[in-house]
């Protein structure tokens, strides 16, 4: 049995004083190693005050854990007025996983009084985003809701008539309800008449998608100059999905001047928001080190975060890379587990590739990289059977 790694001390009182000193950073990290006794005794109480500093200074991965904490009661007692409170402090950033649970909460009216427009409404800006439970959930509303068409028309033409009157956040909303078609017709000129309206207000969300219509000629005609702007407007403000669509622009000269430098510095920030996309992209410019200093490890963490978020190439890459890679020590277990993933997200490439690295292991090897994708396919709510 291994020892439990310790934190210096020195170390953790350094941590404290940065913590202590308002470094959100720092107070976040020092509530995860006490939530989790990760070289420290665990600590609740502690770990609860530090994600509360860190929240209370906006952090959104803080608020996120205090709405998730408050709202599962594992660890505290519930709280769900806690819980709607720390969710929509992170929606209000504009953060997808927290709209989703927002709308959660008020879609089946749990801990809060019931309402599911206002549910309606933060699922579909996370959808927008691409989150995809929200995007599930609203495919699912729309076929059960097949009845009360005569009530989503009617709520329809209440949202229209606020959003002529120059109501942003209303414009936005009816921008993605055309968008999505959810609960109308999807009219992509329409929702480009009301994205852009949000848009103009400043609002990034519109802005992305504005700029994505842009790009691809859908609503409106194609126009590489606007989509940049729109994208690069939306990327000042920190929307992940506009960041992710400027660098490849600026990464291959698509519509402007290359940009190498520029595309890099668009990628990382996108990246270090969870952009699953990006975070496969920036992950083949270290393996391969265009753009920035070749670095395996690096291209290893982007590709396990791309990876864990279901982008099927990543997974592929990092079996490739832990099979027999230079610069990566052979490991087929872990090549087996990530081949193995990528064959459930269908890559029929990683189905001949598990079978030779199959070859390569004992059968109880076999037995613990398959415990583990069972692991990782029931955290990610997929059902397959395993054989």
């Amino acid at each position: 049995m291994k020892d439990q790694l310790t934190i210096p001390p020195e170390v953790l009182a350094r941590l404290i004083k940065e913590a202590e000193e308002g470094d959100t950073e720092a107070q976040y990290y020092l509530a995860t190693i006490y939530e989790d006794g990760e070289g420290v005794e665990q600590n609740t109480e502690e770990a609860m005050k530090w994600y509360h500093k860190a929240a209370e200074l906006g952090d959104v991965d803080a608020q996120i854990m205090l709405g998730l904490t408050y709202h599962d009661g594992e660890s505290v007692k519930k709280d769900m007025k806690e819980a709607e409170k720390w969710y929509r402090k992170a929606a209000l950033q504009g953060e997808a996983d927290a709209q989703y649970f927002l709308g959660d909460l008020y879609y089946y009216g749990e801990g809060v009084e019931q309402n599911k427009e206002e549910g309606l409404k933060w699922y579909r800006k996370a959808a927008a985003q691409g989150q995809e439970d929200a995007q599930y959930e609203l495919d699912d509303i729309d076929a059960k809701y097949d009845g009360e068409i005569e009530h989503y028309l009617e709520r329809e033409q209440k949202l229209r008539e606020i959003a002529e009157k120059g109501d942003g956040e209303t414009q936005l909303e009816l921008g993605i309800m055309y968008y999505l078609g959810n609960k109308v017709d999807d009219d992509p000129e329409e929702a480009a008449k009301w994205l852009g309206k949000a848009a103009e207000q400043g609002f990034p969300t519109a802005q992305a998608l504005l700029g994505g219509m842009y790009e691809d000629g859908v609503g409106l005609e194609q126009n590489n100059a606007l989509a940049l702007k729109w994208f690069r407007k939306a990327a000042d403000q920190g929307d992940s999905e506009a960041q992710y669509r400027l660098a490849n622009k600026l990464f291959n000269g698509d519509g402007t001047e290359q940009n190498i430098e520029e595309a890099m510095r668009f990628y990382h920030l996108s990246a270090e928001q969870k952009h699953s996309e990006a975070q496969n992209t920036l992950a083949l410019c270290y393996l391969h080190g265009e753009g920035v200093a070749q670095d395996i490890q690096e291209a290893l963490r982007l590709f396990e975060g791309a990876a864990n978020r279901g982008v099927v190439d990543a997974q592929y890459a990092l079996g490739e890379l832990y099979f027999n890679s230079a610069g990566v020590e052979p490991d087929y277990e872990k090549a087996y587990f990530w081949f193995y993933i990528a064959v459930v997200f269908y890559n029929d490439e990683a189905e001949r590739r598990l079978k030779e690295t199959a070859a390569k292991m004992d059968a109880e090897a076999i037995d613990r990289a398959k415990a583990k994708v069972r692991e990782w396919l029931e955290e990610h709510d997929i059902d397959v059977e395993i054989e």
